[in-house]
């Protein structure tokens, strides 16, 4: 009985070496093969000696499979907040948190004078209203999507929403034009107060058209044009004493540039509107910089960029 264990574990042994050496015997043998063809000359002139000789264009970039991570494939993006979409500057670059909130409230006190009664709304107060709601869609549509730190995000989207039909509906002299045109400014006084509105969430925008009129987008450039910027770049001594009020008004610019080029607007999809935008968009951007550092030259020949874009803007969409 105590030889048992032994006797199984030599009889599992050398059949387990039988089948080894089994093995061995048939890798030894020789495998067998197609015999390789024959070829003559004139096969062989169907070949070039390097295969590269027939090589048009540039040769492939081989990344590595790292590259291929940090660079995925392109696809449609959110343009939830934080997120603009595919191809597009961050709003940061153009304009910072501070200045959207400082023209909301400059815009939301605008709207006093024309709504302080139904004559003053009725007697062309209604295109005043018009203008500013225009604006302040266009404003709270940058919030919604804003990449850094900003007051007002929560609200942001369906209050764009809101302010872009009031906008609408302020082209007629109406009593429900005034009544929802004065609806909206007691909501912006709220939050300039610092009083959440608890609005329902809306989606993102993809017609931006529908929220202004793009007609009075460029109104408000040519305004900060004529009317700010000329003035206060008339000397150095002037830019020094209106710094702040330049910086302000370019990042306003800058905004306005981007928006212009934003999906559904007129021209939107037109490479020479797009590209006298972007030069204006850059320009503003440069602008910006050269008052925050009171550089007049340099700020001078940004609004002369400026200026210059929109002559060749002019010249190529007006006839």
């Amino acid at each position: 009985m105590n030889n048992a264990p032994h006797h199984f574990r030599a009889t599992v042994t050398a059949a387990a070496l039988a089948a080894l050496c089994g093995v061995g015997l048939a890798c030894a043998e020789p495998a067998k093969r197609a015999k390789p063809p024959t070829w003559t000359p004139e096969d062989l002139d169907a070949f070039l000696d390097d295969a590269r000789q027939a090589l048009v264009g540039p040769r492939p970039d081989r990344r590595s499979p790292s590259d291929d991570k940090q660079a995925p494939l392109a696809g449609p993006q959110s343009s939830a907040a934080g997120q603009p979409p595919a191809g597009d500057v961050a709003w940061s670059q153009l304009i910072d948190g501070d200045t959207l909130a400082d023209e909301v409230k400059r815009l939301a006190a605008s709207l006093q004078e024309p709504l302080s009664s139904p004559a003053a709304f009725k007697s062309g107060g209604h295109q005043q209203c018009r203008s500013a709601l225009n604006l302040l869609a266009v404003l709270f549509a940058a919030i919604a999507e804003y990449d850094g730190d900003v007051r007002w995000q929560a609200d942001a989207a369906p209050l764009r929403d809101r302010l872009a039909r009031a906008a609408a509906n302020c082209k007629v002299a109406a009593d429900q034009a005034l009544a929802e045109a004065a609806q909206r400014m007691a909501e912006l006084d709220d939050l300039v107060r610092g009083q959440p509105l608890g609005l329902p969430p809306a989606p993102a925008v993809d017609d931006w058209s529908t929220l202004a009129d793009r007609s009075l987008l460029m109104e408000r450039m040519e305004q900060s044009l004529d009317e700010r910027l000329a003035p206060a770049l008339a000397t150095s001594r002037e830019l020094t004493r209106r710094a702040a009020d330049v910086a302000h008004e370019a990042q306003v610019l800058a905004l306005l540039a981007h928006v212009i080029q934003r999906e559904a607007f007129d021209n939107w999809d037109d490479p020479a509107f797009r590209q006298h935008a972007h030069n204006l968009q850059d320009a503003a951007t440069e602008l910006k910089r050269a008052a925050e550092e009171i550089d007049h030259p340099a700020a001078q020949a940004a609004l002369n960029r400026i200026e210059q874009s929109c002559a060749n803007c002019h010249a190529d969409f007006r006839g």
